[in-house]
């Protein structure tokens, strides 16, 4: 981290050469902290990870005892291909949960750019969650559950300050299993209020086993589990593998 900040601080002192500069503001400077071991505590006993790019995950990974696995830059221009064939070859070594998260329709929204937004989902789409669909659809003996899953709005028509985009309104997820579906067809914020989970909104501490995984013991959920979830975070709709996303 030191040479890291030195490196920073050099490239700085090139773009503000000539230029009056009296302090330093480090981006959500924090302190170490302590999880325990993701395994310990969600059922997933076998090889797990995460392919992203922000710091922040690799620090999460890295005290969680999970495997992080570094692909793309965190910008639209992203390596969408690179992320999709890393979660590809998760899967065919055996891990049994990886999770893949890209930042680029939270910064083209931050830049107040609506077509290169879609053009981001668009290429998660293609490039990540569709490969991912037809490889369960090819294994399904392997296949637990997909889920979309939203962090947080970026709203790309509100706030001049980066913060500002951000809320903590409900956000729309999707789960699929091959099995159960409801009557939705589409993945947006309007038509998953129709779906099994849409009632209510779903704890974002719900999530696993909402995917068939029970906390501190792995075991599985029952094929169509009630939905007597509630929490603060999310709402979801359930679409089949005739049906999915995309």
């Amino acid at each position: 981290m030191a040479a890291r900040l030195n490196r920073y601080l050099l490239r700085v002192a090139e773009v503000l050469a000539g230029e009056p500069a009296n302090m330093i503001f480090p981006w959500s400077a924090s302190r170490a902290f302590s999880l325990p071991k993701f395994s310990e505590h969600t059922g997933f006993h076998e090889r797990c990870a995460i392919v992203g790019c922000m710091d922040f995950l690799q620090g999460i990974a890295k005290v969680g005892a999970i495997e992080f696995c570094k692909v793309g830059n965190g910008r639209p221009d992203t390596d969408y291909a690179g992320k999709g064939a890393k979660v590809l070859e998760l899967f065919e070594a055996g891990c049994s949960f990886v999770v893949c998260h890209i930042n680029s329709p939270d910064e083209a929204a931050h830049m107040h750019d609506r077509e290169l937004k879609i053009w981001c989902l668009e290429a998660i789409d293609r490039h990540v969650l569709g490969p991912a669909v037809e490889y369960f659809r090819s294994h399904q003996e392997e296949l637990g559950g997909l889920m979309v899953a939203p962090d947080h709005y970026t709203n790309l028509l509100l706030g001049a300050v980066r913060a500002d985009a951000h809320s903590l309104h409900p956000v729309p997820f999707l789960v699929w299993n091959g099995r159960d579906r409801d009557q939705v067809g589409r993945f947006d914020e309007d038509s998953v209020r129709e779906g099994r989970y849409g009632a209510s909104p779903v704890s974002h501490l719900e999530l696993l086993s909402l995917l068939g995984v029970l906390a501190e013991g792995g075991a599985s959920l029952p094929a169509k589990p009630e939905a007597q979830w509630s929490g603060e975070l999310s709402e979801a709709s359930d679409l089949s593998a005739q049906n999915p996303p995309g």
